[in-house]
């Protein structure tokens, strides 16, 4: 007798604790539900008060015309001109005229580095040294 009661008991038992495990989910997804929307809605005051204070700002600079409206464009369009056509001519330089791959180099390695740090580059790099150890030959032809 005891077995069939047990027996009864446990489908009986099993379905009120799911059925609790399932009250508490739905719970808990409310609960979680109500803190997302707090969280939003403490997001949108956040972004509503910097809203008007960007307005506030924005109001105050037109007021005392502390920036003008349309900034000087021009200065900002020619400083990019004359770097880019800076940049075409020496391009076109190199490419019209046919260089020797030493003087190209040379050039290169002037503009990059200097004329006076090209030879201490030269002999702080430990391949070049090893390679030419004993032999002044290699100063003279970078030297060019």
């Amino acid at each position: 007798m005891a077995e069939m009661v047990l027996s009864m008991a446990r489908p009986l038992v099993g379905s009120a604790i799911n059925k609790a495990v399932e009250a508490a989910a739905a719970e808990m997804s409310l609960l979680m539900g109500l803190m997302k929307l707090k969280d939003r809605h403490r997001i949108a005051i956040q972004i509503r008060n910097l809203k008007s204070r960007v307005e506030e700002v924005s109001n105050r600079n037109t007021r005392y015309s502390l920036i003008s409206p349309n900034p000087d464009e021009n200065a900002t369009i020619d400083n990019i001109r004359n770097f880019s056509t800076k940049n075409i001519d020496e391009a076109e330089l190199v490419v019209s005229q046919s260089f020797d791959r030493k003087e190209l180099l040379g050039a290169l390695s002037k503009q990059l580095l200097g004329d006076g740090s090209k030879s201490k580059h030269l002999r702080d790099h430990q391949e070049i040294t090893r390679a030419c150890k004993g032999t002044r030959k290699w100063k003279t032809s970078w030297m060019t």
